[in-house]
């Protein structure tokens, strides 16, 4: 190909696609100026560069160029949050403006229109209320006296967010409260458009939980309101390890299906294409709406009403095309959705069916059955490969794994759920109408959401459902996505034409090399990682090579760090049997293959938090072994570095805080002590120097006592706690501990410690030092 057909080619894509390329520049302006976090300004300054470069010089590239710094400029003008501080006692009065929420523990509002003490916010606030009976609506103006605080980041690699999803609602500012601290609420004087959805979803949920069994229920809301709140963690999971959980999420899927019954409805009345996609689209709005605009729906609708209009315009348009169209106007309203999930995944999946699906095979006169069934099975498999290989990265960035047996199941369950979904909305309205005569059609969706349950089910248990996969850099997703746009018909490779085949190869390479990578990574011989788990202890140990846990925390955070830095743990060490320092351990099962627990002798001395005892039962069911320790034991964790046990041993011990297992990690001339919730009362031992000491008990004021520190004399203590009612870390501690440099997780989120063998030491934080 010469250089002037290949310019030919670039004017021709470019002449056809100005407004693909416009998007895609503005894309990946908007995510270089997410990840660089820049000063506005900057970009301000090369976007009126570019602009005038292309006064002068009249060079097309340039107005790409202009719009990729508009794209950088407009997302970090976004990113810009309002000076707000937290206080305590104040008056917070505002508008709950979305569908309240009950978490775990409180009650959780959306607040617009927000002041405090009478002095208008800037932005939302997320208000959490504690021990509510009375549960406001939407609408309500609600005003109590609250303590107030500004969201912190994510603690660790991969971890999520909370100040980030909140902002992408305007959030920057939360606040709490008791029940007996709300001093008013007060209904809305007018119509609110909020207040009236939610009174029309409670009205859906009471009509879908009157008609189906429990099990059933949860699934169907999910699949017609997009409210998961109902259905189980199992069949989420097992959603998840079959590869279809995306069936489940409001998308093209549902809306498609949904806005084609609608259009055909109105034909049948002999209405004109025009007219019935004219009276579709407010009822494509109001759907909209009433699932609360998750960015995959507003996707779907934007690109069916793109593609309805080309055709009645007779300008019909493709893929590419199509995807422009939609994903530029919510860039534009809020480039923070390239944090979304929703709107990361729905994209990369429509845009792999535009790069690499091919159209559903024509009926061929003459074919036989056959063939027709076979053409038809081939494209569902293309497309659903289309769809999972461009959504890889996204999927490997949100969720560390990647569903090995997603073919099948998508080819199975994905003619299913194109059944399912009109059945379930034709049910839904009959049972609010009659629900005697919704009976059949009640049986018959309830019987397929089985079908679905037990597939899942049986896909979550078949060998390699789910491969982990650490975060991929960068450079790396460039590469895939360069690879990924050169397999597709739309581009020409220079001088050799097309090679598609070349391509793919290249993106099974980048998915190989991208698997290998947290082994190529070069680590010290002793490096720990003291993970932000919140108010709990959990360290990962990295031993020249090998992975060890002392401590998991609580929840899913140690499997979520594990699965994000691609580390697979050969032994678990559990200092005692509290929640916050053990209940992790059953999410790491779920993850992990099984590998030796070690615990203290005392371990069953005393009675184990009931979610820990859960988490036990499910490890010795899974086949994990169990290693029981006491002071003297010594075990070899590499070739040069070993752990030596220290407590319990000759010291008569009761509850759980006097039996934490406590160890010391040793390489050469530097060792780390780990203390669990040791009380001082414990502390009566004989312990060597240390260079690194895990505070006992988050800092507790009853624990790392003098007689202690007199022995191991730390270099560097590590206070692994989070917000908490008890006052760890206690400024007696602090003051016992001021002769070695302090690091807090609750400050500086992971802390991580690499180890010299002449004893010096090197930390990282995850969070700068001003982040609180």
């Amino acid at each position: 190909m010469t250089q002037a057909s290949r310019g030919d080619s670039v004017n021709r894509w470019m002449a056809a696609r100005p407004l693909t390329l416009v998007t895609a520049c503005f894309l990946a302006g908007v995510v270089i100026g997410h990840a660089w976090e820049s000063a506005p300004w900057l970009w301000g300054g090369l976007a009126a560069a570019a602009a005038l470069a292309l006064g002068l010089f009249r060079k097309r590239a340039l107005a790409f160029a202009l719009v990729l710094a508009l794209g950088a400029l407009h997302v970090s003008l976004f990113m810009r949050k309002p000076a707000v501080s937290g206080a305590e006692g104040v008056c917070l009065t505002g508008v709950v403006d979305a569908e309240p929420r009950q978490t775990d523990r409180a009650l959780r509002l959306r607040l617009s229109g927000a002041s405090i003490d009478g002095e208008p916010l800037p932005c939302r606030v997320m208000l959490y209320l504690y021990d509510m009976e009375n549960i406001p609506a939407c609408g309500d103006r609600i005003t109590a006296t609250v303590n107030t605080w500004t969201p912190r980041r994510a603690g660790n690699p991969g971890g999520f967010d909370y100040a980030a999803w909140l902002w992408r609602q305007r959030v920057a500012l939360c606040a709490s409260a008791g029940a007996d601290h709300v001093t008013a609420i007060e209904p809305p004087d007018s119509f609110s458009l909020p207040r009236w959805l939610q009174i029309v979803r409670a009205r859906v949920a009471d009509v879908v939980r009157g008609a189906f069994t429990e099990e059933s229920a949860g699934v169907a809301l999910a699949l017609v309101t997009g409210d998961r709140s109902e259905m189980s963690q199992e069949l989420r999971d097992n959603l998840r390890a079959a590869g279809v959980a995306h069936l489940l999420a409001l998308s093209g899927l549902h809306v498609s299906a949904l806005l084609a019954l609608v259009e055909w409805l109105l034909r049948r009345l002999r209405l004109s294409r025009r007219a019935s996609f004219c009276l579709t689209l407010p009822f494509m709005a109001a759907y909209a709406l009433l699932v609360g605009l998750p960015a995959s729906v507003l996707r779907a609708c934007l690109m069916y009403a793109a593609a309805r209009l080309g055709r009645l315009d007779g300008r019909p348009r493709d893929g590419l095309s199509l995807i422009a169209l939609s994903m530029l106007p919510l860039l534009l309203v809020n480039p923070l959705y390239v944090e979304d999930a929703g709107f990361v995944l729905s994209f990369s999946a429509v845009t792999g069916l535009a790069l690499l699906g091919r159209p559903w095979p024509e009926r061929r006169a003459g074919g036989s059955l056959t063939a027709r069934v076979g053409e038809a099975i081939l494209a569902a498999l293309r497309a659903s490969l289309a769809a999972q290989a461009a959504a890889l990265p996204a999927m490997i960035g949100l969720y560390n794994q990647i569903p090995f047996w997603f073919l099948p199941f998508n080819l199975f369950l994905g003619p299913l759920m194109t059944l399912l979904f009109p059945l379930l909305l034709a049910a839904v309205a009959l049972s609010a109408a009659c629900p005697a005569a919704a009976m059949p059609l009640v049986w018959l969706s309830e019987r397929l959401l089985g079908l679905l349950s037990g597939a899942t089910a049986f896909g979550a248990g078949l060998p390699l459902a789910l491969i982990n996969a650490a975060d991929w850099p960068a450079w790396l997703i460039v590469l895939y996505a360069g690879a990924l746009l050169c397999a597709s018909p739309h581009v020409r490779l220079a001088r050799t034409g097309r090679r598609p085949a070349m391509a793919r190869a290249a993106m099974l390479a980048l998915i190989a090399l991208g698997l290998l990578l947290p082994r190529l990574y070069p680590h010290g011989a002793l490096e720990i990682t003291f993970v932000d788990v919140g108010q709990g202890d959990g360290a990962v140990v990295r031993s020249e090579g090998r992975v060890y846990l002392i401590d998991t925390g609580d929840g899913s955070t140690m499997a979520d760090y594990l699965l994000d830095q691609g580390l697979e743990p050969e032994g678990i060490f559990l200092s005692h049997g509290h929640s916050d320092h053990a209940a992790g351990l059953a999410a790491i099962i779920d993850d992990f293959p099984p590998c030796p627990i070690y615990v203290s002798t005392e371990w069953d001395s005393e009675p184990v938090d009931e979610a820990v005892a859960l988490a036990w039962d499910k490890a010795l069911a899974a086949g994990w072994s169990v290693v029981r320790l006491r002071a003297g034991d010594a075990l070899n964790l590499s070739e040069n570095v070993t752990m030596t046990v220290w407590h319990p041993g000759a010291l008569a011990a009761s509850g759980l805080n006097e039996t934490s297992l406590v160890c010391d990690v040793r390489y050469g001339e530097s060792a780390a002590l780990f203390t669990g919730d040791l009380p001082m009362a414990q502390e009566f031992l004989t312990l060597p120097p240390c260079t690194v000491l895990k505070a006992a008990h988050h800092g507790s004021k009853y624990s790392t006592g003098a007689l202690l520190l007199s022995q191991v004399d730390p270099a560097v203590a590590v206070i692994s706690v989070g917000h908490n009612n008890y006052g760890h870390p206690a400024p007696e501690v602090l003051d016992r501990l001021a002769g070695a440099a302090i690091y807090r997780t609750d400050e500086r989120g992971a802390v991580t410690v690499a180890l010299e063998k002449d004893g010096s030491t090197r930390v990282t934080t995850w969070l700068p030092e001003a982040t609180q």
